[in-house]
């Protein structure tokens, strides 16, 4: 829709569908329409710290309920709204190291999902080197694993 400059179509759908979800308690499939609906949609029309929230609350569901895919995708946006709305990088820093030893090393779904463990573990990490890399602690992220 954006491709077409129908942001007002897309926001109000978007809104829409959120508000389905809550009142159908379908919450299977929170983080996967909360990850395009609050990363990107609501930005058109929203401030950027207003999605966060909706995020980070989305990626408890997604993770409690097996959706890792998308449940990491929201904790991604949210990390990224996070520093896009001036939080400071120290506390960015000590919140997703606490993330990836919370839900790498500690939960069960990925002990038990060998084939999907790298290709996840990599993109968590990836953004922490990236925090790591603008707060100079790069040498800290052998150190957490």
């Amino acid at each position: 829709m954006s491709l077409l400059g129908h942001f007002d179509n897309a926001y109000r759908i978007g809104m829409l569908a959120t508000s389905m979800l809550h009142h159908t308690g379908a919450s299977k499939l929170m983080a996967r329409v909360f990850s395009p609906v609050y990363g990107v949609i609501s930005l058109w029309r929203e401030p950027v710290h207003a999605s966060i929230d909706p995020l980070m609350a989305a990626s408890a569901i997604g993770f409690a309920e097996g959706d890792a895919d998308h449940a990491l995708a929201c904790i991604k946006l949210a990390h990224r709204q996070r520093f896009l709305s001036g939080l400071d990088l120290t506390t960015l820093k000590r919140d997703q190291e606490d993330f990836v030893k919370k839900h790498f090393f500690q939960s069960s779904y990925f002990k038990t999902s060998s084939m999907r463990m790298p290709c996840v573990l990599k993109a968590a990490l990836g953004d922490l080197s990236v925090t790591l890399a603008l707060t100079g602690g790069s040498e800290e992220l052998s150190a957490l694993l």
